[in-house]
C-alpha cells in the first residue's frame, strides 16, 4: 500500500493531468520532448526486448521507446495515479498498470530497462525511501540491465544555477496564476526540483542502491541531466 506522502503527491496530479505535458514543454522551452528522444536513444543502444517505463504518467518515455527502437521492445508502464495512466492508454496500446514503483508488481530479472522520465523527484520522498526504491529498480532488472535516469539537475555553473532557479520560480508562479486551484500541485513540482540531487549525489545513490556503474551527462547547461546505471 501506498504512503500517506505518495497518495498526496498522486493527488497533486488529479488537478494537472490533461496538462502536465503543455506545463513540462513550457518549463523546458519546448526541450522535453528532445531530451526524452536523447535518453531513449541511450536506453536502446543495447536493443532491450523488455522495458519498463517507471511513474510513466502521461506515456510519453514509452512512447519514445517505441517511435526510435529499431526491434520494437515489449513495453510495460506503471504509474500511482490513475488520472494519468488514463491519458496514457489514450494515447498508445502499452500494457499501463496502477502500482508503486517501491513495490513493483513483477518478478525478479524481469525487465531488461527500466527507465524513468522526469518522476524521481516523486519518489524522493527521502533519501532512504528513494534508495529503497532504486533497490526495487535493480531487483527487476536482468544482470547487466540498463536503468535510465532522466530528471532536472542543477547547473554547475552559479549564475546559470541562479538563472534557472529564478525561471523556476517565474514560471511556477505564472501556473499557479493561471489555474489557482492547482497552485500546490505546482509549488510542489517547483519545490522538487530546485530540492533534487546534484548529478554526484545522484550517481552516489545509485551506487549506494546496488548498481555496478553509473554515468551521467548534462543538458541544457545543466537544467536537466541523464544517468544510466547498469545492474
Amino acid at each position: 500500500m501506498p504512503t500517506e506522502t505518495e497518495k498526496t503527491i498522486s493527488g497533486f496530479y488529479d488537478g494537472i493531468f490533461h496538462f502536465y505535458e503543455a506545463a513540462n514543454i513550457f518549463l523546458t522551452f519546448g526541450l522535453v520532448r528532445l531530451w526524452r528522444n536523447q535518453a531513449a536513444r541511450i536506453a536502446l543502444k543495447n536493443n532491450p526486448a523488455s522495458c519498463l517505463d517507471l511513474c510513466c504518467g502521461t506515456g510519453d518515455f514509452a512512447i519514445a521507446l517505441n517511435k526510435l527502437a529499431v526491434k520494437k521492445p515489449k513495453i510495460t508502464g506503471l504509474d500511482l495515479n490513475p488520472s494519468m495512466l488514463s491519458i496514457a492508454a489514450k494515447k498508445s496500446n502499452f500494457s499501463f498498470i496502477l502500482g508503486n514503483a517501491r513495490k513493483l508488481p513483477f518478478a525478479h530479472d524481469a525487465f531488461d530497462l527500466v527507465g524513468i522520465s522526469f518522476a524521481s523527484r516523486n519518489i524522493n520522498i527521502s533519501q532512504e525511501f528513494f534508495v529503497d526504491t532504486l533497490k526495487e529498480v535493480r531487483r527487476v532488472l536482468k544482470p547487466g540491465g540498463v536503468f535510465i535516469n532522466l530528471e532536472t539537475s542543477h547547473p554547475e555553473n552559479p549564475f546559470i544555477h541562479k538563472i534557472f532557479l529564478l525561471y523556476t520560480k517565474i514560471i511556477i508562479s505564472v501556473l499557479c496564476l493561471l489555474s489557482p486551484k492547482n497552485a500546490k500541485a505546482y509549488r510542489f513540482l517547483s519545490n522538487s526540483i530546485t530540492e533534487f540531487y546534484t548529478v554526484e549525489e545522484l550517481s552516489k545513490i545509485l551506487m549506494e542502491a546496488g548498481f555496478k556503474k553509473a554515468e551521467f551527462s548534462y543538458l541544457f547547461f545543466g537544467a536537466a541531466a541523464i544517468h544510466k546505471a547498469i545492474k
